[in-house]
């Protein structure tokens, strides 16, 4: 099968650009997206910004330093240290910077409505036409995606999950929280034949095609996602967001797919769960929107990926005032589909069993153009590596509610686990005793 010309664009780009600088690679997978613009974005920059501590302030400073430029980047889910007080006991064992930025000096887009042309927005014009010359035509035929051959370990025994759930369910009876998002993490060490992330990234878009997609490499170290949640998006004054709320594995028998995909829509506790996300949304759309512009075009909505059914909804507002790219984040952030209700509350108390850093799981990739619109995505099914130490990690989580039980918990994030391991075909090795994470 010949390769596509988004996939010879992605792998011209990342073999381009590997040693130097920052590259992001953005891909729509062919997934249809009523809100994108873009099919494809390939950036490159060597103008970037880097920052260990949970702070906005110094990245919105460097942004005010760059307002001619395309940046790229991402933003940890622990800068909600910064926005309230709050305080991340657990380790990221791959230690990643709270915010991973630069501004593109090399971009290429292809839009929607015309897939196929390559269109150069900033850069070097030479060096855009030998790289239209050298994707024109596929270099060979492309055999099927080789195993990347990760073996993953728990970071968390099941025992110790399901103990943790069942105390989250106590503090929602006692009225502590309503909802919250809880996360379990595996780690895997890069095997000795080593670890190919421009190659991981194009099985995953060619096993696991999410809209959301992103490869981010600096340096050593980097993301690979499949993520199919967009966080925010900006378009003029219209600010838009597409939780997900709602999960159900697919099955290879048609009828009993289409059961699992109604069962899901249908059910009482998913729908519980998305609105109440909604809900969390348009609370803090609030802070931010001209009054009585917050409205809900999609509730409860659904769409089928590769290895599971999605129950997400749609929430758009005017902004009140024009917001720049930071006060606009800042105001939503951490995103409602990865925390809970009330806010506060539910990362307290996930962060009090998680037991690990999310660091990059559960933050944001975004783009930020120079007129202010911006996209940002959840990062979420996504695998983050450090070449330098050996290490891949992955991390899932779902949303616990009244109506939660432990072992179905469990399967969830089986599910959503699973959905990048059978892509990638890597493997997990649970833990039967010494968790990493304390409960």
């Amino acid at each position: 099968m010949s390769e596509s010309l988004a996939e010879r664009w992605i792998r011209s780009w990342s073999r381009r650009f590997e040693e130097r600088g920052k590259t992001a690679i953005l891909n729509s997978c062919d997934r249809p997206d009523e809100l994108g613009t873009y099919a494809l974005i390939l950036a490159w920059g060597d103008r970037g910004f880097d920052l260990r501590e949970d702070r906005f302030e110094p990245l919105e400073r460097w942004i005010g330093s760059n307002p001619k430029n395309w940046i790229f980047g991402v933003l940890s889910y622990d800068l909600k240290n910064d926005l309230e007080g709050l305080e991340t006991r657990g380790v990221d064992p791959l230690d990643m910077p709270s915010i991973s930025v630069f501004a593109a000096q090399q971009l290429v887009v292809f839009y929607r409505e015309a897939p196929e042309v390559p269109v150069l927005v900033v850069g070097n014009r030479e060096e855009f036409d030998l790289m239209c010359a050298e994707c024109a035509h596929p270099e060979s035929e492309a055999g099927e995606f080789p195993s990347v051959g990760l073996r993953f370990v728990e970071a968390l025994e099941r025992a110790h999950y399901l103990n943790a759930v069942e105390q989250l369910l106590e503090n929602i009876a006692q009225g502590d929280v309503y909802e919250l998002n809880f996360c379990r993490s595996l780690t895997a060490e890069i095997p000795s034949a080593g670890f190919d992330p421009g190659r991981a990234y194009l099985t995953l878009c060619a096993k696991n095609p999410s809209a959301q997609s992103v490869f981010f490499r600096d340096g050593e170290r980097g993301l690979i996602s499949a993520s199919p949640e967009r966080f925010l998006i900006k378009k003029g004054r219209i600010l838009s967001s597409q939780p997900i709320k709602g999960t159900a594995a697919r099955n290879s028998d048609p009828v009993l797919d289409q059961r699992a995909l109604q069962a899901l829509v249908s059910s009482p506790k998913e729908r519980a769960e998305n609105i109440m996300v909604v809900d969390l949304v348009r609370n803090d759309f609030a802070k931010i929107a001209s009054p009585g512009s917050i409205e809900v075009p999609d509730l409860c909505a659904s769409r089928t990926l590769a290895g599971v059914h999605q129950m997400y909804s749609t929430i758009r507002c005017a902004l009140e005032a024009p917001l720049d790219f930071i006060s606009t984040v800042k105001s939503c952030f951490p995103m409602a589909s990865m925390t809970g209700m009330p806010k506060v509350s539910a990362m307290e108390h996930a962060e009090r069993h998680e037991g690990f850093r999310r660091a990059w799981y559960s933050g944001s990739f975004f783009y930020l153009k120079p007129n202010g619109d911006f996209d940002c995505n959840v990062v979420i099914r996504s695998l983050v590596y450090r070449l330098d130490l050996g290490l891949v990690s992955l991390a899932a989580g779902g949303a616990i509610t009244a109506l939660s039980n432990p072992d179905e918990e469990w399967r969830e994030t089986e599910h959503k686990a699973n959905s990048v391991f059978r892509s990638i075909d890597a493997t997990v090795t649970p833990v039967t005793s010494g968790a990493l994470g304390s409960v």
